[in-house]
Order: C-alpha cells, then sequence, then structure tokens
C-alpha cells in the first residue's frame, strides 16, 4: 500500500469500487471507480468516474532520456517513457512525462512520497503545488513541463477516461540513482502504481 498521507490521506473515502482493497495491484483493474468533482464543489459518490486502471497492469520497459525544447534555454532537461500492458497483453500504453532536469527532483523516502514533484497530464501546465513567484516564472511559453499518455500507435489517449491525473517523482533517499515514480489516479484520490526504476549512466 501507498503512504496514507497528504490528499491521498482525505481522498480515501472518494474510491468507490473496489469498496476495500490492501494493494496498489486492487486499483490496476477496469473497474475501479473514483467519485466525481462536481458543482457546487464537492467529491460526488454517485456520479463514479470509471477508469481504465487495467491498462497499467504490467510495466513492460522504461526509457530515459536527455532531451531539448525549442525555445527553452534549460540544458539537459529529462523525459521518461514507461510502456505498460493489461493484464492480457492486448492493450499497451505509453505514458510519456519530461521537460523538468534532475536537479528538480527531491531525494524522499518512499513513506515520503506525498512530498514528491506533482505534474499534472498535459502540456506547459504547471505542478499541483507551487508558490507564486514560481507561478509568475512559469509562463506558458517557456514551462517545458509534459504528461501524457498513448496508445500502442501513439495516439493520444484521453487521460481522464483510463483514469489517471499525473506523476509524483522523487530520488531514492539512499540509493543514488533509483527514480521512484508513483502514479496518482483520477482526481488525485489515491496512488495506482509505484515503480522504482535504477537508472544507468
Amino acid at each position: 500500500m501507498y503512504p496514507l498521507g497528504g490528499a491521498r490521506a482525505k481522498k480515501f473515502k472518494e474510491i468507490i469500487v473496489p469498496a476495500r482493497f490492501a494493494t496498489m495491484r486492487d486499483l490496476q483493474t477496469d473497474s475501479t471507480t473514483l467519485a466525481t468533482f462536481t458543482p457546487p464543489v464537492f467529491y460526488n459518490r454517485a456520479d463514479p468516474r470509471r477508469t481504465e486502471l487495467g491498462r497499467f497492469a504490467q510495466l513492460k520497459t522504461a526509457h530515459w532520456r536527455t532531451i531539448a525544447i525549442e525555445g527553452v534555454a534549460t540544458p539537459d532537461l529529462q523525459e521518461l517513457e514507461l510502456v505498460f500492458e493489461d493484464a492480457t497483453g492486448s492493450r499497451a500504453t505509453h505514458f510519456v512525462l519530461g521537460g523538468w532536469t534532475r536537479a528538480a527532483l527531491p531525494r524522499l523516502s518512499a513513506a515520503a512520497a506525498n512530498g514528491g514533484w506533482k505534474q499534472s497530464m498535459g502540456f506547459g501546465n504547471h505542478t499541483f503545488y507551487e508558490n507564486y513567484p514560481v507561478h509568475l516564472q512559469m509562463h506558458r511559453p517557456n514551462n517545458p513541463h509534459y504528461a501524457y499518455l498513448a496508445d500502442a500507435q501513439h495516439r493520444w489517449l484521453d487521460s481522464h477516461r483510463l483514469g489517471i491525473d499525473g506523476p509524483i517523482l522523487h530520488w531514492d533517499a539512499a540509493i543514488p540513482n533509483r527514480l521512484h515514480v508513483w502514479l496518482l489516479s483520477f482526481e488525485r484520490h489515491a496512488l495506482v502504481g509505484h515503480y522504482m526504476l535504477d537508472l544507468v549512466q
């Protein structure tokens, strides 16, 4: 199970199906449903959001790249591509995220994962939590952050339909080149995957 802290501790009750679960693996199914945020401003369990979290049942490959983005002066930006399959191997899902530097990611224990670097899905979006000065610096034209999902033919997939809101990233507290990647569910109600990647120089 993931550490129940921060928003996850408050939002745990918004997981509709499964009613009880002991591991993140139990959430990696298309039957998982989550409460939807509806007007006037509350999570509505009577309006369950279906997911396709079964697509994330198996992590098959991971690719780490150093990239450059046109118009962005920051050197050595990083990109991570994770390729998942469902339990039957019939649906491949590419999760591509990037536009940060190695130094931007904090070094934390897995128990402190909620303090990791969080990014919403999309292009040029802001992180979930940032202070006002950082917000002013990261105008869309020079904001290099991106995260998106694609199928086996690299066609865009709607992250909300699949049930993913973004990643949490952090370096391991003890092992220098170990990267922790957590998957945040729709509306960040739960963590639905945890992967430890040992990066080879």
